[in-house]
């Protein structure tokens, strides 16, 4: 950490940078649609919102005095209002040149229907995988439009796996439906467990030794067995709970900086948790709720609305197996079709009725994404109840069916603040997508060797949009900056460096309208590597990141 004067010292050196040749050299990032920052201590709440009448057709031409917003039962004061009206149109990222690299999306109509579908083995029974798997393509082949932007992800025992970018070609994401692989759900696999322990349980009482030794291994074992039976079955809900929500948050971050209402088809047996109940997620000593906060801060601020499509359907919670004189009920994961529904409406989407028929959840969304209102007002989040705030939007005096989401969460201050930074830091190296919520772009600025490794410089540039000021508190800013050599074997070098303090009102100015430039280098064996760099606005926990394959080796020392 950079004591004061260093600070000092290199934001002089950072805002000279910003005025004199980052607004005008072709290294600055391109311009990305705003993201919205911390205005003193509130938040920009957004809420994008669906009205129709009851047949189902849009409702046009309304104005920010036909709508009510309502936070926790209390009026809020509309800030911001705006009607979209999306188009069709390719969605990719933005290659890198001679400037360097970025996590920027480029989308090529202004408002642009995006749609994420993905397909969750980790959840769904082996079964109805393969359903899904063939509703898929069925999909694919008779309802997808050439000119409608999809993408196709994953998420399995092994995390989020990302099977295809956007695509407008049917036939490129045909060939991705075909490559994903089904696996025994957690549900089944919690299963094979206890009949793991059942046949033990049997062995042992087939060698007891006369009717008193037997009755009493028997017992003794039936305890055993049934604190077994928990144990694995907790273990398997908490490894299925982190690794839907991990994924769940990589989802939105990595399509944060796309303006706009998303959509997510979320292909699933069921969610392995209480949607929206923090309490469920204490697993004896692993404590998951800063995860759920994370994950639903991200939905929330990428404004993704999650459409369910229930691969399971109705079945009974549990069942009953008769196991040596008595019943053993085996406890299923929260699963049920009103915890999807739920889902659904937090996010202001809405659970598709239409039972492994993809294609009818697909026109659904359609419809909702084609035209919709954004709604924005804002809140105080740093002060009142944490947790999750209930939200209605209304028009009153009209006969309209109005969809958007019911809540929002806050996450209190994180007890550990270093440790939230660390955490956030993880997710972002091994999350399979890059983050787009603050806007960066890298570049080489020189190659070194130094013994037996080589010495690799680069440069962040990292925009305005991207980074928080507080200027309640002195105009603090908190940036953490992170650089990694990943290859298949591991880490093979890093760097993280931080920069924080308080800003004086010129600098202030000149970081919020130019951004920031910040120079490091990373040390690393010859080899071909991914370096994946990353940056973390501390305030607003936000983090934008940018991977770039290279051979260390052959990385060009740009000239001047």
């Amino acid at each position: 950490m950079l004591g004061r004067a260093g600070l000092t010292t290199l934001l002089l050196s950072l805002t000279w940078l910003a005025s004199s040749s980052l607004a005008q050299s072709k290294e600055a990032p391109p311009s990305p649609t705003p993201i919205p920052k911390f205005v003193s201590r509130s938040s920009l709440v957004l809420i994008p919102t669906v009205v129709t009448d009851h047949s189902g057709a849009h409702i046009a031409g309304l104005t920010k005095d036909d709508f009510g917003v309502l936070e926790n039962g209390h009026t809020q004061k509309i800030a911001v209002f705006e009607e979209v009206k999306t188009e069709p149109g390719k969605i990719r990222r933005v290659e890198p040149t001679d400037a360097g690299f970025t996590n920027a999306v480029a989308p090529e109509a202004k408002s642009q229907r995006l749609t994420l579908i993905v397909l969750d083995t980790l959840n769904t029974r082996f079964q109805d995988q393969v359903r899904a798997r063939r509703e898929l393509l069925k999909f694919v082949d008779e309802t997808l439009q050439p000119n409608e932007p999809v993408a196709l992800m994953t998420i399995s025992s092994n995390g989020l796996r990302l099977m295809n970018d956007f695509t407008t070609d049917p036939q490129v994401l045909a060939a991705a439906v075909k490559k994903v692989r089904g696996q025994p759900s957690a549900a089944e696999r919690s299963e094979a467990d206890r009949a793991d322990l059942d046949q033990a349980m049997e062995f042992q009482q087939r060698i007891g030794r006369g009717p008193t030794s037997q009755n009493q291994i028997a017992d003794n074992l039936e305890g055993f067995t049934s604190g077994a039976y928990d144990r694995f079955e907790q273990m398997q809900q908490q490894q299925a709970a982190e690794t839907t929500l991990r994924a769940l948050r990589e989802i939105a971050e990595s399509f944060s900086g796309v303006p706009g209402r998303k959509t997510l088809i979320w292909a699933t047996g069921g969610a392995p948790f209480v949607a929206d109940d923090p309490s469920s997620f204490s697993f004896r000593n692993v404590d998951l709720l800063p995860l759920y906060e994370a994950a639903w801060n991200a939905l929330n601020e990428s404004q993704v609305s999650v459409y369910p499509l229930d691969m399971g359907g109705l079945f009974n919670p549990g069942f009953v197996s008769p196991r040596f004189g008595r019943a053993v009920r085996y406890r299923r994961f929260v699963d049920s079709v009103s915890n999807l529904e739920n889902f659904a409406k937090m996010t202001g989407g809405r659970l598709c009725e239409f039972k492994l028929n993809l294609s009818g959840c697909y026109n659904e969304t359609q419809k909702d994404a084609s035209e919709y209102y954004v709604i924005g007002y804002y809140a105080d989040t740093a002060k009142g109840k944490t947790g999750w705030r209930k939200l209605e939007v209304t028009v009153p005096g009209k006969k309209v069916d109005v969809h958007a989401r019911t809540s929002y969460h806050v996450r209190p201050k994180p007890p550990d603040p270093k440790k939230s930074e660390r955490e956030d830091m993880d997710t972002a190296i091994l999350s399979p997508t890059d983050f787009s919520s603050v806007p960066i772009l890298v570049r080489w600025t020189g190659r070194a060797v130094e013994g037996d490794k080589i010495k690799l410089s680069f440069r962040f540039n990292v925009a305005a949009a991207g980074i928080t000021i507080d200027s309640e508190n002195n105009n603090r800013m908190s940036l953490a900056f992170g650089a990694f050599a990943k290859t298949s074997k591991g880490i093979a070098g890093d760097f993280v460096k931080e920069l924080e303090g308080n800003l004086a009102a010129d600098m202030a100015q000149q970081i919020g309208v130019h951004g920031v430039v910040y120079d490091g280098a990373i040390s690393v064996p010859p080899g071909k590597y991914t370096v994946r760099f990353i940056v973390r606005d501390n305030l607003s926990g936000r983090v934008g990141t940018v991977s770039v394959p290279v051979g260390a080796a052959q990385i060009p020392v740009p000239k001047g």
